[in-house]
């Protein structure tokens, strides 16, 4: 990836949005995003480091390419960050009505979920013959 705009395209894609959900949560328009993208136009300073903060992306790869793409978090920093990612979308989407449901699920129903997902890990470990 030689350009920065290489790189925020790779980014969107890596992260599985559109460009416009990656512009409303920078608060920049998707013709903007559509611009850096082509390199028709650079991101300001500011907006590298909204990038780098909302997106976890290292600033020093964002600029120079060099290093990992992201800042390595915790178990739990990852997860609130994907969740912070599908439910700040201005679109509906499965995840999102899929966490949805499952923040509303009752104990009963987070158990038979916890089941099925147990014995479907354990078929999918019989067909592979793996773990």
């Amino acid at each position: 990836m030689d350009t920065i705009s290489d790189r925020i395209q790779t980014l969107i894609a890596s992260l599985g949005i559109r460009k416009v959900d990656f512009a409303t949560n920078l608060n920049i328009t998707q013709a903007f995003v559509s611009q850096i993208c082509s390199g028709a136009r650079n991101p300001s300073d500011r907006t590298i480091s909204d990038i780098c903060r909302i997106y976890g992306v290292r600033e020093h790869w964002l600029r120079t390419g060099e290093g990992d793409m992201m800042e390595p978090l915790e178990r739990d920093q990852e997860i609130a960050r994907i969740l912070g990612r599908i439910l700040s979308a201005d679109s509906p989407s499965v995840k999102r009505r899929f966490i949805n449901v499952l923040c509303k699920a009752s104990e009963e129903e987070l158990e038979a979920i916890e089941r099925f997902a147990i014995r479907l890990a354990e078929e999918y470990k019989k067909e592979t013959g793996g773990e």
